[in-house]
């Protein structure tokens, strides 16, 4: 992934891949398993690490919910919480049966695009920083021929 730096310039920076890791089975509603377990419920997954904040975004966002709502899962609601994914109106049948390959192929999806983002965004302040070098070099050149002294002094 490229990480633009506080000066501006853009850096190559490996950054793990973004996974599902877990399900928190302790936040999970007690009365699973029984007569009283709710349909849908919050799923909170751990991530495999903290996400930044266009993840977070796209996560988050309308087109992510589109993309669930076209695999019948409309009504689930994801939130990002430092490195957990809330998973919110769902059950862990309804993930077990195909959502949360669902969710980590968005996941992917996702990161791989904001990737794709940065390297564009990397390559073009590259281009524009060469661009300029050479830009600077020619002025350097051109001033370098300017003769600095009289006329008397000329070959």
């Amino acid at each position: 992934m490229t990480v633009t730096a506080p000066d501006g310039a853009a850096t190559q920076q490996h950054v793990p891949n973004l996974e599902l890791v877990s399900i928190l089975t302790n936040d999970l509603p007690s009365s699973l398993c029984t007569e009283q377990a709710p349909a849908t419920y919050c799923v909170p997954f751990v991530l495999s690490r903290r996400v930044t904040a266009e993840e977070k975004k796209a996560l988050e966002s309308v087109a992510t919910r589109e993309v669930l709502g076209r695999h019948g899962a409309g009504e689930v609601q994801l939130t990002v919480a430092d490195r957990r994914l809330l998973v919110d109106n769902t059950s862990l049948e309804e993930l077990a049966a195909g959502l949360s390959t669902v969710l980590a192929d968005e996941i992917r999806r996702i990161c791989d695009e904001i990737d794709a983002t940065y390297t564009e965004r990397a390559e073009r302040a590259r281009l524009a920083q060469s661009t300029e070098a050479e830009r600077v070099g020619r002025v350097q050149d051109l001033a370098s021929r300017v003769p600095l002294v009289t006329s008397e002094r000329l070959p």
